[in-house]
């Protein structure tokens, strides 16, 4: 519950977080699950871990060497982040349109998954455009670009125009209601 509370009171005072409330249990399995939780990874990068709900789960997705790493901007939600002991997650106070535009400068080749919950409508069309190039051309063949806690299909037609499959999922079990899209190269 303290969780849940401190993430609101982060939300609240920065409007470039695109939710108020961390993703439900459900919206994590659902995560979970497209990446195929039953694999191990060595390479995760997550757009926008926010308080670090998604974070826990990907580093149980990992090699003992692979490496994790997470984009933040918010230096509150980085406080909070560093809490989490674990010698594979690498922290970045950063945002994504500029790490994205050159993963292999933060020694990662081609990762096997990308998340993102981030408000991707809080940014300008050529900035979404970028982002998802860039991402695409990043992830190792066959490897996923997850976006998740969507308010609406924004994203579509664009993880549409840089990878050969998109799934679309509505998770009608968080608060609120979001969308799941998982992009395959």
């Amino acid at each position: 519950m303290k969780d849940r509370i401190q993430f609101l009171q982060v939300g609240l005072f920065n409007r470039r977080i695109g939710a108020l409330v961390r993703s439900s249990r459900f919206v994590v399995e659902d995560v979970l699950e497209a990446i195929g939780k039953k694999e191990k990874f060595g390479c995760i990068v997550e757009y926008g871990p926010g308080d670090g709900v998604m974070t826990r789960e990907l580093l149980k997705c990992l090699t003992s060497d692979g490496v994790l790493l997470a984009v933040e901007a918010n230096p509150n939600f980085l406080q909070i982040l560093e809490k989490i002991k674990d010698h594979r997650l690498k922290l970045i106070e950063s945002t994504i349109q500029e790490v994205s535009t050159n993963l292999s400068e933060f020694g990662l080749t081609h990762p096997q998954v990308v998340v993102a919950s981030i408000p991707f409508s809080y940014l300008q069309p050529d900035e979404r455009d970028e982002v998802v190039r860039r991402t695409a051309e990043a992830l190792k063949p066959g490897g996923k670009f997850i976006i998740f806690h969507q308010y609406s299909r924004l994203m579509l037609k664009l993880l549409q125009k840089y990878f050969r499959s998109v799934e679309v999922k509505l998770e009608l079990r968080n608060f609120l209601p979001c969308f799941i899209f998982t992009a395959t190269k």
